[in-house]
């Protein structure tokens, strides 16, 4: 079983419409195109030979990673799990080389019977009733369970970092 992941094109919107129509983001025509544009190579899909198996729908806003949506197939929760890692792996290299160090996934996007943590997601305090996990690529040092040699672009120093919008006085 050989899977490949490679940029989500527009084209490959109506397949995925297709296969996932039940849980597909609503999504006019331009703002995909728009998304797409502005994030060319953070949606990715997962391919397994010839067939769609994955898709992860992703951008940043220039400081922190945001996963919109993730679809996978298998045919049990380890099939998942190694389709994810594929395109999360794929995901951080393309972040990493962004200078992004941070991504995050809400509560509404996380499909069930992923072993989030395994893969080297936290769940960081929020105030809102939803699960927020995030995923610092800064602070790995050794790969998660499963995503080795993900890590292997650096993270450009992005100079200090706003802690706070409060100012001392």
């Amino acid at each position: 079983m050989k899977r490949t992941v490679r940029p989500l094109v527009f084209g490959d919107w109506q397949h995925i419409v297709e296969q996932w129509h039940s849980s597909v983001p609503p999504l006019v025509p331009d703002d995909l195109a728009f998304y797409l544009v502005r994030n060319p190579n953070t949606s990715l899909v997962c391919i397994e030979n010839t067939q769609l198996c994955g898709v992860v729908l992703a951008g940043h806003d220039g400081w922190r990673g945001y996963i919109r949506w993730l679809a996978l197939t298998g045919s049990n929760a380890k099939d998942q799990q190694a389709i994810a890692v594929e395109l999360f792996t794929a995901l951080w290299r393309h972040l990493g080389q962004d200078g992004i160090a941070v991504c995050q996934v809400d509560g509404f996007t996380l499909p069930f019977g992923l072993d989030w943590p395994a893969m080297g997601w936290r769940t960081i305090p929020n105030t809102t009733d939803q699960t927020i996990l995030q995923y610092n690529l800064a602070q790995q040092t050794v790969a998660p369970k499963g995503l080795s040699g993900c890590l292997s672009c650096p993270i450009a120093d992005r100079g200090p970092r706003i802690t706070s919008l409060a100012e001392d006085n």
